[in-house]
């Protein structure tokens, strides 16, 4: 019993990790990239960009663990 609940609160802190780490890194990205065709805005917003797509892979590691 106690591996099942072991198993679980990874299982659970996993899930919520990944949801955290898309919901934020989203809107990072997408904050970053708002006017698309206008380069120096996204140039000027690199570091949200780059945190974004960081919890973007957190989220993908999170899902696949």
């Amino acid at each position: 019993m106690n591996a099942q609940r072991t198993t679980a609160t990874l299982v659970g802190a996993l899930f919520l990790t990944a949801m955290v780490a898309s919901l934020v890194g989203g809107g990072l990205v997408e904050s970053a990239i708002a006017a698309p065709y206008d380069l120096a805005a996204i140039a000027a917003n690199d570091a949200l960009l780059i945190a974004g797509i960081l919890l973007e892979l957190v989220n993908a590691i999170a899902v696949l663990a």
